[in-house]
This record gives C-alpha cells, sequence and structure tokens, in this order.
C-alpha cells in the first residue's frame, strides 16, 4: 500500500475545517475546540499532514511539535479516522522514515495514555521503544491520567 502526506498550511480557517473532519478524536482531550485549534497552532509550527491511501482516501493525520534543538527530534502525533487504524502501522514507517531523512532528525518521541493499548501497539510495532512511565502526567475529565513515553532513534532506519 502506497501512502502520501500532504502538509497542511495551518490557518484559522483551514485547521477548523480538518477539525471538523477529525474532532471525534479530541473532544474528549479538550473542553472546547478554541482550545484545542489554539494549542495546535502553537505547537506544530506548520509540521501538520494529512494521511492519504494511494487512492487519494483521506485516513488521518499525523503532526510533529515539542521540537527541541535545531531539529535533533520532536514529538511525534499520529490518529486514523475509523475503520482506518489497519493503516496506522504501515503509514507511521513511512512518514518516519521520510521526515527522519528531511530534517536529518536524531529521535522521534511520542506519549500514550497508559491505558490506550491499540495506540501502545502501533507505536511498538512502527519501532518505537518504552523510555518512560509519566506518573500523573495529564488531567483529563477530573481523572489524572499516566503516560509513556516511547521513542525511536535515526538509527533504526
Amino acid at each position: 500500500m502506497n501512502y502520501k502526506f500532504k502538509s497542511v498550511i495551518v490557518k484559522d480557517k483551514e485547521l477548523q475545517e480538518l477539525f471538523d473532519e477529525v474532532k471525534e478524536f479530541f473532544l474528549s482531550d479538550y473542553d472546547d475546540e478554541k482550545v484545542f485549534l489554539d494549542e495546535l497552532l502553537t505547537e506544530c509550527m506548520g509540521h501538520f499532514y494529512k494521511v492519504y491511501r494511494e487512492e487519494n482516501e483521506f485516513i488521518g493525520c499525523i503532526f510533529l511539535n515539542d521540537w527541541q534543538g535545531k531539529y535533533h527530534s520532536c514529538e511525534f502525533n499520529a490518529f486514523a479516522k475509523r475503520g482506518y487504524g489497519k493503516h496506522t502501522i504501515a503509514a507511521g514507517k513511512k512518514f518516519l522514515k521520510n521526515i527522519f531523512n528531511q530534517y536529518n532528525l536524531t529521535k522521534v518521541k511520542a506519549t500514550v495514555d497508559i491505558d490506550n493499548k491499540a495506540a501502545v501497539y502501533a507505536l511498538r510495532k512502527t519501532g518505537f521503544k518504552q523510555e518512560a512511565l509519566l506518573k500523573q502526567e495529564i488531567k483529563r475529565q477530573n481523572r489524572l491520567i499516566d503516560r509513556y513515553v516511547y521513542s525511536i532513534f535515526s538509527s533504526n532506519f
């Protein structure tokens, strides 16, 4: 399967349209859409990609944030539309290979809730290794959530 990654120019209108397509993935994490959009505009710094199957079918998004140094490392966030999760691992591997080459990165990390078994599985199958456990890292719906940190290094590619 071939995948294409289209960089999204992060502007309010375009981001709102994209958010409308995928908001089911984020509403549990944010009090409202404006908080999510403001945070995304601040954090992604233009590194937001729509993922398509070879038939030009939109299947999800990947965004990169938390850049360290001059492209030394960043954080990887990805999600697939409902029913397209089976593409996550293959598309993730291709995307990572591309960004390691494009930005000459050393490391990419991902954080994930410890009870998100599907995301943990996808990260491991993509090549990420568990690096840390962050106790009570975020607060969501009045609950403190523990998160794992997973990392992958350029030497893996």
